[in-house]
């Protein structure tokens, strides 16, 4: 005789690596009971879960749930038929109690008012904190109170509840099982696990599972009779001591065995062992499949909650909020007050033979008395220590002097390094000049003694540039690069931060759980991303062109697009690094590890023809080399989309952007087996 079956499994096996999770495990939850899973930490209870709500999927083996397996179309599996509490918080630290429990009637395509209906109900079921009280502010057993109405909101066919009643009040915890009762009684089917083995046996039906294989499937107190024990704790001890003491070959099939426990199923509702009849594990127990849901509101749905989340999420976190808004404008303002400027605060190796020969020697020079121009009688000009007044302007110009005796000591500091230039003024330097400007043609020997000798540090030299401006050459080389790549890591880091972050307190999963699919996720934070994206390019380009002046010949509109695919491309840079970076931590180093090599190698710093043929293959890959030098053909040379070297750059910026997202779908996809 065969009755109703809410999940069955059968047959199923599931390893990670060497070790073998489920072990030829069958199970079978009829509609309308309350089943407790019991075993130890590791035994395979989550993993068992994660299969039946369709998140993980079995090396071998069947599961059906509802009617049907899990993740086919329209069996709401994983979705709202489905109510799932994780043992984990896995909610959102920035909601507010009342924001949890309406994400995931959200989700589920509730009505407003229905909203609001569930949720006084379950806070008065469950002694929720107030509405309005942030989830990180909650201790920890009133935020699994909040987790709990969260899987609860919507009342599902099928409830799964993975150690709902850790740290509650006893009497809250009899409050909670009453309620189960009243739920599988109105048809609904839980499956709950517990540390509390003894609450269990309020439960219809219990499995005992240890190292993936399911010991006994019975009612509690058919257990108990079947076993002689007087707990269910003493019963668990047995059959776990008898797995044991089994040979490997045998272990699998302790379950089947008939001296421990038939293959059973039941009715809706039941409370002794009377009601047990064996079946054999077929999927003829199955119920009718249902028809499928309304996917397009559901869909909708859940593109809501996803957004309003977001939303929550990023203004409700005042760090990224302003991290996103000025790190922009710092960065910008960093490169362009830092770069370009004339050197200052320099030491020059002085040797002032003029006032060395002069009674009061070098120190004449400190005189501030001192008159380096007098008019005589016949109303004609003196020069007098002229040297002194050229050594007084150089220090206005944050040049400091450091006196030496002779040429030869002070060349010998330039190539020591310990000045940047050696300057030589002659003895008579003054009175020489004054003969070049009065009698203009004089010898060569008053020529030498009226000039002064400048040895520089100067290990480069630029001619007259074909484009550009011979003082502004550096800044409007590098301006170009940088603004690529402040616009490449903003984006990037918050990305991989926020998502990581989600993934860690089992947000996504259980959002997953619910029926939000990964590409739904990717599509709003894409969505919110780009407004972001948006904004801090306009900042950028506002102080670079307004702000500090610099030329752009090109199309500004054309510039912005590069550096709004740009955003694109480290954004999905950054999903990149949150699916295949398990921590923060991991994301920090891969991160760091990756852009260094980036900005050393596109060609910023120094151009990609000073390097070796086979690094500059490498650089050229890279996702903002090419774009880098586009966008500067587009400010310097006012080239137009039209050349190859400015469309180039918008190639490789969305073959970046295809490349990364194929990368981050692949592995989510994978993730799921």
């Amino acid at each position: 005789m065969a009755y109703p079956a809410a999940v069955v499994v059968q047959r199923a096996t599931k390893s990670y690596g060497q070790q073998c999770v489920l072990n030829d495990l069958d199970m079978i939850v009829e509609r309308g009971i309350i089943y407790g899973l019991l075993g130890p930490s590791g035994c395979g209870k989550t993993t068992l879960l994660s299969c039946i709500v369709g998140r993980r999927r079995l090396d071998s083996g069947d599961v059906y749930v509802l009617g049907g397996k899990p993740g086919e179309k329209g069996s709401g599996v994983p979705g709202p038929r489905v109510g799932y509490m994780p043992q984990d918080i896995a909610l959102v630290a920035e909601f507010t109690v009342r924001d949890a429990v309406y994400y995931f009637a959200r989700i589920y395509g509730m009505e407003p008012h229905k909203m609001v209906e569930r949720f006084e109900f379950l806070s008065s079921l469950l002694e929720l904190p107030p509405g309005g009280r942030f989830i990180k502010a909650c201790s920890g057993g009133q935020q699994r109170r909040v987790s709990l109405a969260a899987a609860l909101v919507h009342d599902p066919e099928l409830l799964i509840l993975d150690e709902p009643t850790v740290g509650l009040d006893p009497v809250l915890r009899e409050r909670i099982w009453e309620f189960l009762a009243e739920l599988a009684r109105g048809g609904t089917t839980v499956i709950i696990t517990t540390h509390y083995i003894d609450e269990t046996k309020q439960a219809h039906k219990i499995g005992l599972l240890r190292d993936g294989q399911l010991l006994a499937e019975d009612s509690p107190e058919e257990i108990l009779r079947k076993f002689d024990c007087n707990t269910l704790e003493d019963a668990f001890l047995k059959l776990a001591l008898r797995q044991h003491e089994l040979p490997p070959r045998r272990r699998s099939a302790l379950s089947s065995s008939p001296d421990v426990i038939p293959a059973s199923s039941v009715t809706n509702q039941y409370q002794s062992r009377e009601d047990f009849h064996a079946v054999t594990t077929s999927t003829d127990i199955l119920t009718k499949k249902d028809k499928p849901l309304d996917t397009k509101s559901i869909t909708n749905s859940r593109y809501k909650a996803v957004f309003i989340k977001s939303i929550q999420q990023f203004c409700r976190h005042p760090g990224g909020l302003i991290f996103s808004v000025l790190f922009p404008i710092i960065q910008v303002v960093a490169f362009f007050s830092a770069v370009g400027h004339d050197p200052k605060d320099l030491h020059v190796a002085v040797v002032n033979d003029e006032a060395g020969y002069s009674p009061w020697g070098v120190d004449i020079c400190k005189n501030s008395s001192i008159k380096y121009v007098t008019v005589s009688e016949a109303d004609t000009c003196e020069l007098f220590m002229m040297s002194c007044l050229f050594i007084e302007e150089m220090e206005k110009k944050d040049l400091f002097r450091t006196p030496y005796k002779t040429t030869d000591d002070a060349k010998e500091a330039v190539y020591r390094g310990k000045t940047y230039g050696a300057i030589h003024f002659s003895k008579n330097f003054s009175q020489a000049m004054q003969m070049r400007l009065s009698d203009g043609e004089v010898e060569d020997d008053i020529v030498a003694d009226s000039s002064v000798s400048v040895w520089l540090d100067m290990t480069m030299r630029f001619n007259e540039p074909v484009y550009g401006k011979m003082d502004s050459e550096m800044v409007s080389f590098m301006a170009p690069g940088i603004l690529i790549t402040i616009i490449f890591f903003l984006p990037a880091v918050v990305t991989s931060t926020l998502m990581i972050s989600d993934r860690l307190e089992g947000v996504w999963e259980r959002s997953a759980v619910a029926g939000v699919k990964a590409r739904e996720m990717l599509n709003v934070h894409i969505s919110l991303q780009s407004v972001v994206i948006v904004m801090q390019t306009v900042e950028m380009m506002v102080l670079a062109f307004i702000g500090y002046e610099i030329p752009s010949k090109g199309s500004n509109l054309t510039c912005a697009i590069l550096l709004f695919l740009q955003g694109l491309s480290g954004m999905s840079y950054g999903f990149l690094l949150s699916v295949y970076c398990t921590t923060h931590t991991m994301a920090f180093f891969v991160a760091t590890g990756s852009f260094y090599p980036m900005i050393l190698l596109c060609g910023i710093l120094w151009p990609l023809e000073g390097m070796s043929p086979g690094l500059k293959m490498i650089a050229l890959t890279l996702p903002f080399t090419i774009p880098s030098k586009s966008l500067r053909d587009m400010m310097e040379k006012g080239y137009s989309i039209t050349e190859p070297s400015v469309y180039n750059g918008f190639l490789v910026t969305i073959a970046w952007i295809f490349i990364t997202l194929s990368l981050v779908l692949l592995r989510l996809k994978l993730r799921k087996t």
